[in-house]
């Protein structure tokens, strides 16, 4: 059914400052829409029959393990511009393939559990490299829609570098004079400098130094990581070595590693969402007032769990305790 723009009922503001009539998919709290453009000023009302995945709008969860993405609720309600959702798309295939990788952790795991297959090393380890290259990739795309944001309000004295290490490796002093941070925006770079840092070079130990069949251990209750091999050294350094709960043999969690890297994109985007809020002292009224902007995947269990991995990381075994493979 074709209809006016002012006829979807989420819509409350129609500006003219820039901003794009941002068409999402909506729950009405009974039924599913998914709007798309049709000529000037009129949109498709597609009535989904099922929802199986990706991001919606509502005034709540349609279910339970529904995730409310705030950075892209403020982008959606108070800056919907095209460069700021065209940035936000890959990160958020981001987050999905770090949600990915736990999931295949307990794959894995129960694979190696009932087969005699040697190759859990290789294999594993793949994992962990792939893992620390997708926060890295996060976090550039996370300084990429930053940039976006900021240019668009014109608060930007100079173009920031694209990427996230160069620019968190300046000082607050230099980023406010060299690029007109804000204060907010300033600080959130210098608060996630240093394990960013950590955790970059702990996946360019990998990447520039290989890596060996040897590098994690198949234990009864999970897979390990040592505490002296390149990985384990660098967090070690930079004080996350803890945090995999290591075993009286000094093997770390590879299962707490995955959940901290996955944790830390989550966090991240919650902060940097603070910091643009606190940076505009006028913020456009919202588009749709009192909605917010979910994510559903078959995934989103595993966020719900992050917690629970980073306290128990040694019960893989522990099936439906930790997770119910679907």
């Amino acid at each position: 059914m074709v209809i006016g723009l002012n006829e979807i009922p989420y819509l409350r503001q129609f500006p003219n400052d820039g901003r794009i009539i941002p068409l999402m998919n909506y729950f009405d709290g009974t039924r599913w829409h998914s709007y798309r453009p049709e000529e000037p000023g009129r949109a498709l009302d597609l009535h989904v029959v099922e929802f199986v995945s990706g991001m919606y709008l509502a005034l709540d969860p349609q279910h339970e393990s529904d995730l409310e993405l705030p950075l892209l609720t403020f982008l959606f309600q108070r800056k919907p511009i095209r460069a700021t959702f065209k940035a936000f798309e890959p990160l958020y295939n981001d987050l999905e393939n770090a949600l990915a990788v736990l999931h295949k952790q307990f794959v894995l795991f129960r694979h190696y559990a009932a087969n005699a297959d040697l190759t859990y090393g290789t294999i594993v380890s793949t994992e962990l490299e792939y893992a620390l290259f997708n926060h890295r990739s996060a976090y550039d795309l996370i300084n990429r829609l930053i940039i976006a944001f900021l240019r668009q309000h014109h608060l930007l004295k100079n173009e920031p570098p694209d990427s996230f290490r160069k620019v968190a490796q300046r000082t607050i002093d230099e980023t406010k004079a060299g690029y007109g941070f804000s204060d907010q925006v300033a600080e959130f770079y210098a608060a996630k400098k240093d394990r960013f840092l950590v955790l970059r070079e702990a996946r360019d130990a990998i990447v520039h130094h290989g890596k060996s069949p040897g590098f994690v251990f198949k234990l009864p209750h999970g897979f390990g990581i040592n505490g002296n091999s390149l990985v384990g050294s660098e967090l070690k350094r930079g004080n996350l070595w803890a945090n995999l709960k290591p075993n009286e043999n000094d093997l770390g969690s590879c299962l707490a590693l995955l959940a901290l890297l996955t944790k830390d994109l989550f966090d991240v985007l919650a902060d940097v969402t603070g910091a643009l809020t606190e940076s505009i002292a006028d913020l456009p009224v919202e588009t749709a007032p009192g909605y917010r902007v979910f994510a559903r995947s078959q995934l989103s269990t595993h966020r719900i769990l992050i917690p629970t991995y980073l306290d128990e990381p040694w019960r893989m075994d522990a099936g439906s305790t930790h997770h119910t493979l679907s």
